[in-house]
């Protein structure tokens, strides 16, 4: 142990409290200390046994400080030093960028679509596309097959996934002689009266809406109760079956992008994986409560995870190592056939590539299969 290691330990002198205890287990971890002092600090928090590779998930904090305190706080739960499989999110997944690169653990991002997740940091990976393709899908979508040249693109003030992905969507829109106007909403609001009424008094043809799974369902909602009648569209966020089922009759014209359909049986590897994760969600109660109270709904973000989980496997084989210098460098030139979302192989940035996604609508109280991109 070298002397900057045991100046952390050092730091619990005389503190006991849980936030000191969290602050310096996960200091300890992404600095590659396993001994048995760091599992005397990770048995306090609760969490017993080894440790070598961790997830981390969760709802995006309001702040990069804030949310890395949040990702400090999973280990009170997991615990790792080699690689973790995870974010889902673009906000978290930028907070904790700098904490992997500096330590040197390599992260394997499942679904956040953000470029900035991975740009400029070699320890961090996707599996999923990223904003700049989907943003350029759906609008193709928006403008060709719907016909819109003048959409109203709703966003979150200050998230990183809302601003990027619509940035991207108007972008694509205006390349393509149509415009995409931003009305802006703030993180927590419940009530899009105001916007519904803007939508309605300028004549929008369309809405592109790149906001979280609660947001999706109000304003789905809200839209049709005001008399509004376009097109919503929106990203791979909006592919949850609690969308369908808050909304209910009132999503018609609903279309959005996802990295994966459970309906395509082209893919052997995706077919195998469908049937194992229905058959497994449908023997306990619990898991098909969290799935939305089905086992036959398969969000396109689930086997993205399980591919993350893959990718990590098959670069720990190829390195020989548990190392997480030996585990990035293998995931740099990983190439594996016949993944759940497709083939994997990773680009300069460490962005899987991409040239596929899925446009799913709602029908019914279901999501299915609307068309598919592939270009």
């Amino acid at each position: 142990m070298n002397s900057e290691q045991a100046d952390i330990l050092d730091l619990l002198s005389g503190h006991t409290d849980d936030t000191t205890i969290e602050r310096l287990a996960f200091e300890c971890l992404l600095t590659n200390m396993t001994d048995d002092r760091v599992v005397s600090l990770m048995n306090i928090l609760g969490w017993q046994g080894d440790f070598n590779c961790f997830a981390i998930g969760g709802v995006p904090s309001a702040s990069l400080a804030s949310t890395s305190l949040a990702i400090r706080k999973a280990v009170r739960d997991l615990g790792g030093e080699h690689v973790v499989i995870g974010t889902y999110g673009s906000a978290c997944a930028i907070a904790a960028g700098d904490l992997f690169k500096s330590a040197k653990v390599p992260a394997i991002g499942t679904s956040c679509t953000n470029p900035n997740v991975t740009l400029g940091n070699d320890y961090y990976f996707r599996i999923s596309y990223i904003d700049p393709f989907q943003g350029a899908v759906m609008a193709n979508f928006a403008n060709k097959e719907k016909g819109s040249v003048n959409c109203a693109l709703i966003i979150e003030s200050g998230d990183d996934y809302s601003a990027g992905f619509g940035n991207y969507f108007q972008k694509e829109m205006e390349r393509l002689g149509g415009k995409a106007t931003v009305l802006e909403f703030q993180k927590g609001e419940t009530d899009f009266s105001t916007i519904m009424a803007t939508i309605k008094s300028a004549g929008y043809d369309g809405i592109f809406a790149p906001v979280s799974i609660e947001t999706a369902a109000m304003i789905i909602s809200q839209a049709r109760d005001s008399g509004v009648t376009c097109p919503i569209m929106a990203g791979d966020t909006w592919d949850d079956i609690s969308i369908a089922q808050r909304t209910g009759d009132k999503a018609t014209d609903i279309y959005f992008s996802a990295f994966f359909d459970a309906a395509d049986e082209s893919n052997a590897e995706g077919k195998a994986f469908v049937e194992g994760f229905k058959k497994w969600v449908a023997e306990d109660k619990t898991r098909i409560e969290n799935n939305g109270g089905t086992a036959d709904a398969i969000s396109s973000v689930t086997p993205c995870g399980y591919d993350a989980y893959m990718a990590a496997v098959n670069a720990i084989e190829k390195a020989g190592s548990t190392e997480g210098a030996a585990i990035r460098d293998a995931l740099a030139a990983l190439e594996v056939k016949g993944l759940v979302t497709g083939d994997l192989k990773f680009d300069e940035n460490g962005d899987a590539i991409k040239t596929y996604a899925v446009i799913k609508t709602i029908k019914d109280g279901d999501i299915v299969y609307y068309s598919t991109y592939n270009g």
